[in-house]
């Protein structure tokens, strides 16, 4: 599991800056009576989440797998 996420954390870095900003927008419109504090815990697990998966999508196509490796 750890070298899996030590793999993919070069892409993750690449990829997650959009889906910091979506997954916040999403939060603030549907989670906006859970308190802040909460709101950014799941924002950072859906994000990482998210980000993740992109990566591993990425990685397993040999031609995007250059841009995330």
């Amino acid at each position: 599991m750890k070298t899996n996420i030590a793999v993919l954390t070069f892409g993750i870095f690449l990829v997650h800056f959009p889906v910091v900003q979506m997954t916040y927008d999403l939060s603030t419109e549907y989670l906006s009576t859970m308190p802040a504090v909460l709101r950014i815990v799941v924002d950072i697990i859906a994000t990482f989440i998210v980000s993740a998966m992109i990566t591993k999508l990425f990685y397993s196509w040999q031609a995007t797998r250059k841009f995330v490796a």
